[in-house]
């Protein structure tokens, strides 16, 4: 579908003040958008336990999870507001382990708004093109002890309105800690049916695991000019999970997140972002995070159900409670992953009837 200038003004604005924004103007923002569904099944939480490729945007560590190769296709859909009905939102991305302690990935991450035509007040076409954000990645991990995994990803940004085009670099880092006081994880019967074990995953944790990410740290970026310049949506994460159960018939882990966006623009212009590291922690700290709960609950390692719940207190008119569900089938070398927002009344537009799915596939060797 084609648009005028008008339009594109619209999405300029729109695309600044997208759901679970915090309380600063940030460039960029669809890279807090999720795209993973099995973390927003889970209210969000992914950055000490992920499951799929999908994980690594919330900790480039989680990428340690795939024991050979993986490619992964996810997508999100959107409701179709009459104004802009050509939203989409997709990622695509691959893995592959060189030895025990080293892997590398690669992905490309898409928001797009749909076709545009940019006229002059004559009505004559200036330029036509498509409107999008995207996302390059590059990403490493490294197990650094039997617990502990690193991982870093650098990405670079661009952000095309047609008439203007943005362009930006970033980076994710990130640390996990898992299987930590393994024998706190109650065993239940059926461990080790043989015909089950079959479909369990190449890497299984017990007990608890933490994660800590930064993610999207880097310079601020700019439309026309660099004395208009505004930051990307720079966030910490810290996570924790704890496996209550694990068999071959059940598993059940419970998690919890804390997010908040490192961004400290006290006029009009915000502190770079190596400043905002402290700047950003001033004023009503914990009012202006985001905390993440969820649940999630595997039987016989094929299904996976999940319930999730989401609390920002800074949001005053909507997102300020919302819950998640989403489910999930694994098989050997197959994955299909559900998630969506539920309280439709509760939920800004871009988020009701708004569902995230992706597939996987990996792990054969050839």
């Amino acid at each position: 579908m084609r648009y005028s200038i008008f339009s594109t003004i619209v999405v300029v604005i729109i695309s600044q003040f997208f759901p679970l924004f915090a309380q600063n103007q940030t460039i960029m923002d669809f890279l807090k958008l999720d795209i993973d569904p099995v973390a927003v099944g889970r209210g969000g939480t992914a950055t000490s336990d992920g499951e799929g490729f999908n994980s690594v945007f919330y900790n480039p560590a989680n990428i340690d999870q795939f024991k050979t190769w993986d490619l992964s296709y996810g997508h999100r859909s959107f409701p179709s507001p009459a104004i802009l009905p050509d939203l989409n939102y997709f990622t695509v991305g691959g893995v592959y382990r060189f030895n025990e302690k080293n892997i590398v990935g690669l992905y490309w991450r898409k928001f797009g708004f749909g076709e545009f035509v940019t006229t002059d007040f004559m009505g004559n076409i200036v330029k036509r093109g498509t409107a999008k954000d995207f996302a390059i990645g590059i990403i490493y991990g490294r197990k650094l002890s039997s617990s502990l995994t690193g991982g870093l990803t650098f990405k670079y940004l661009r952000s095309d309105m047609v008439w203007a085009v943005a362009n930006g670099w970033a980076i994710d880092v990130g640390v996990k800690w898992s299987n930590l006081l393994p024998n706190t994880t109650l065993n239940f019967p059926g461990e080790g049916i043989r015909k089950l074990n079959f479909f369990k995953p190449e890497t299984e944790t017990k007990g608890l695991n933490i994660g800590c990410a930064l993610l999207n740290a880097g310079p601020h970026v700019h439309y026309l000019s660099p004395d208009q310049k505004d930051p990307i949506p720079q966030r910490i994460r810290l996570g924790i999970a704890y496996h209550v159960i694990t068999s071959s018939l059940l598993q059940v882990q419970t998690l919890f997140d804390f997010e908040k966006e490192l961004v400290y623009r006290p006029g009009i212009y915000a502190d770079e972002f190596y400043k905002a590291w402290f700047t950003a922690w001033k004023g009503k700290t914990l009012k202006e995070a985001t905390y993440h709960f969820g649940v999630d609950i595997r039987l016989a390692y094929i299904f996976n159900f999940r319930w999730g719940y989401q609390y920002q207190p800074f949001e005053d008119y909507f997102n300020s409670n919302v819950t998640t569900i989403g489910f999930g089938i694994n098989l050997k070398y197959v994955s299909f992953q559900y998630g969506t927002w539920l309280d439709r009344n509760n939920l800004a537009p871009l988020y009701m009837d708004s569902v995230v799915f992706s597939v996987s596939a990996g792990n054969i060797v050839f």
